[in-house]
């Protein structure tokens, strides 16, 4: 009995040797991971040509943190020190890191340029991490958007869409296969969910979100029509599992378009 209970014992200590060995090279992999960037690239053409584009470069150390936000996940941290080129053939815009001081590290902005971009040219973005490696990745821009109906400052009547329905309307933009459509307040955000469509320019949209929509006979309503090129949707869409166009192959580098109209809604 003395023996056995000999051998027991030894058993238990040899596991709780081994127990302890093996979170040691747990802990010692997990401080030894090598942290990963993340960029979100997404320039943002519209009617009117913004002053500044905006790519901001996170640097996470969980490859689940790469597709997802939620709060649960905490390692992620923007990464400062990085040199940021958005390029072309004809045009080099550079990024510099937020000198304002008004965002947290990894915010990189076109401070002295209004960069124009074209849907005819590829683009290609390089990153120059601060440890020395370079991220690089490629993509054409959508093309403006120009809404059709409704014009800037019509009325529409939600009873009359429900009997006789207008059309929004809004010319294809090229390189371009999903468009989105909502309602917002200026001043305090959305009023509608993403209103989705695949190919098409034209929906009955205040007919279909009637019920969804608010009436204010003296507040105008932005209505967005937003076109999606196909990296934004494959990086985004929980189908394809965040699949990413650039080197590194987390993140994304890609356009959107962006037309808007102010309209008033009664009933």
């Amino acid at each position: 009995m003395k023996r056995a209970g000999r051998v027991t014992s030894r058993r238990n200590t040899l596991f709780i040797v081994l127990a302890l060995f093996s979170l040691a090279v747990c802990e010692k992999d997990r401080q030894e991971f090598e942290p990963e960037p993340n960029i979100l690239a997404v320039m943002k053409i519209s009617g009117r040509q913004y002053e500044s584009q905006e790519i901001f470069i996170d640097q996470t150390f969980n490859i689940k943190d790469t597709l997802s936000r939620d709060e649960e996940f905490s390692d992620i941290s923007g990464l400062s020190g990085a040199e940021v080129v958005v390029s072309s053939a004809d045009d080099t815009f550079y990024f510099e890191e937020d000198p304002w001081g008004l965002f947290s590290p990894g915010h990189y902005f076109t401070l002295y340029q209004s960069p124009v971009f074209n849907d005819s040219t590829l683009y290609t973005l390089e990153v120059c991490l601060p440890w020395g490696d370079t991220v690089t990745g490629e993509a054409y821009m959508p093309g403006r958007i120009t809404i059709y109906w409704p014009g800037e400052g019509d009325t529409i009547s939600l009873s009359q869409e429900l009997c006789d329905s207008n059309l929004v309307c809004w010319r294809k933009s090229r390189n371009v296969n999903r468009y989105m459509v909502h309602l917002l307040y200026p001043e305090w955000g959305y009023v509608t969910d993403y209103y989705y469509f695949v190919g098409d320019t034209s929906c009955a949209f205040f007919a279909e979100q009637s019920s969804d929509i608010p009436t204010h006979w003296f507040v105008p309503l932005k209505l967005h029509v937003m076109g999606l090129t196909p990296e934004y949707e494959d990086y985004w869409d929980p189908r394809s599992y965040g699949e990413s166009n650039l080197s590194c192959r987390y993140g994304v580098f890609t356009g959107i378009a962006l037309a808007e109209v102010n309209v008033y809604i009664v009933e």
